[in-house]
């Protein structure tokens, strides 16, 4: 990732993260039964909860239950990518990575990140109007890791 495009992906989550401190609840429906939430263990990164959030700000809970950081991501998904695609290309960048030196990884829309130290909690916050996301566990150093897709959200209007 370019410093300016790190940048920019910075300045997006700063701006959403302010966007959801402003709002109250989870998840989209406002009850504690609308909580969404990534958790990574030593077993993988499981999803629970909605999804289908509504339109416009939300945030999933995260929690890291490893001795490691993880960052916890929001990422668009490509028409007709699936969950699989997507950890295959993160897999086909680190295999790239550890023969040639160079992380190359396709174009990806990112919509929020948050890094979680080891055994604590946070959140990972939303502001979107539509589409189909991808919840992504990214053990250790996120650009050189094996990223675990964990779940696909679909916000609908």
């Amino acid at each position: 990732m370019t410093l300016g495009r790190l940048v920019a992906v910075s300045f997006v989550a700063l701006v959403t993260v302010g966007l959801a401190a402003g709002c109250t609840g989870g998840g989209g429906d406002g009850d504690d039964g609308g909580v969404m939430r990534a958790t990574l263990t030593g077993d993988g990164c499981r999803y629970e909860g909605s999804t289908t959030p509504a339109p416009g700000t939300f945030s999933v809970d995260v929690q890291n239950e490893t001795d490691k950081p993880v960052n916890f991501q929001l990422m668009v998904l490509p028409k007709d990518a699936t969950l699989k695609d997507v950890e295959a290309w993160f897999h086909q960048a680190l295999q790239t990575w550890r023969q040639t030196g160079k992380y190359v990884l396709r174009p990806i829309t990112w919509v929020s990140n948050t890094e979680v130290g080891a055994h604590e909690a946070s959140e990972l916050p939303a502001n979107v109007p539509a589409g189909r996301l991808a919840v992504l566990c990214a053990p250790g150093d996120q650009r050189r890791s094996d990223v675990i897709a964990a779940a696909e959200l679909d916000v609908t209007p």
